[in-house]
């Protein structure tokens, strides 16, 4: 007589509980590196820190080009592109990050625009000036 004995499956949930805590560190800690920004020489001011990946980001370099997020948009068509983006992002604050070496007119204008298509919350971005020395 052949006695066969059934074995139950076990699924061993401290091997997965490891796998994801170390997942969950790696992504803690590329996180914040995946936030390459257009590079730009902000100028320095004490401000107060905030993430800035959550909103609509102008970036505007010293020769004349302007970004939105990542995506360069020419000056010239700025004002007819902006709104489509805008209406994309409802609700959401806008910064500006201007090169210290734009003149002040161009990040005005910017921030106008803004306004004048709805933009309620806008915001500029320095570099905060105990990380800048």
């Amino acid at each position: 007589m052949i006695v066969r004995r059934s074995v139950k499956p076990e699924i061993n949930f401290i091997n997965l509980i490891d796998v994801m805590l170390v997942l969950l560190v790696i992504f803690m800690i590329t996180a914040p590196a995946m936030q390459n920004w257009i590079d730009l020489d902000l100028p320095s001011a004490k401000a107060t820190r905030i993430n800035i990946s959550e909103g609509i980001v102008i970036s505007i370099k010293k020769d004349g080009n302007v970004f939105v997020d990542r995506d360069k948009i020419a000056a010239s068509d700025f004002s007819r592109r902006f709104p489509d983006i805008f209406k994309s992002h409802m609700g959401e604050p806008v910064y500006i990050r201007g090169d210290k070496d734009v003149p002040y007119g161009k990040v005005i204008e910017i921030i106008g625009f803004v306004k004048k298509v709805g933009g309620e919350n806008v915001g500029l971005v320095v570099e905060d000036e105990v990380t800048k020395k």
